[in-house]
């Protein structure tokens, strides 16, 4: 895959900070890096994890403690419903998966508009993805889903 977005995309080479902005190297393209990864970060005394990305200084964010890279609240927009019968709930509490061999885990989803929601999580998953889709169960009944564009 890099060397597909090598000659497809090209490259634009940034800095590599840490979660306070200091620099600790050069990355290639933000575009060669997903949140959660570990392999590729190319920095000694590792390892170093994907954090996030500072789009507009084009900084790669990464972190040594894995634990920084846990979300307890997850904000979808859009959100797509299956089930009717909860779209008039105020809430409901689901078991939410955001990768495909992701484990279930418990908490409440809240609309908080006709296209924004947000899931907060009783326990902290990490790596979680802004553009990735988190699906939601009930009863092992598929619920719902929605496009995360915000974590924290």
């Amino acid at each position: 895959m890099p060397d597909f977005l090598s000659i497809f995309i090209g490259q634009t080479p940034g800095n590599i900070v840490d979660k306070y902005g200091n620099i600790l190297g050069r990355h290639r393209g933000l575009h060669f890096f997903t949140i959660g990864q570990r392999k590729g970060i190319n920095l000694g005394q590792g390892p170093y994890y994907v954090k996030g990305f500072d789009i507009k200084h084009n900084n790669l964010i990464v972190s040594k403690n894995i634990q920084d890279l846990q979300s307890t609240s997850i904000m979808l927009q859009p959100y797509h419903l299956i089930n009717t019968q909860f779209a008039s709930k105020k809430y409901i509490k689901i078991k939410v998966k955001v990768r495909y061999q992701d484990k279930l885990t418990d908490g409440i989803f809240k609309p908080l508009s006709k296209s924004r929601a947000i899931i907060k999580l009783t326990q902290p998953k990490i790596a979680v993805s802004p553009g990735q889709f988190a699906v939601f169960y009930k009863n092992n009944i598929c619920v719902g889903c929605g496009r995360i564009y915000q974590v924290e």
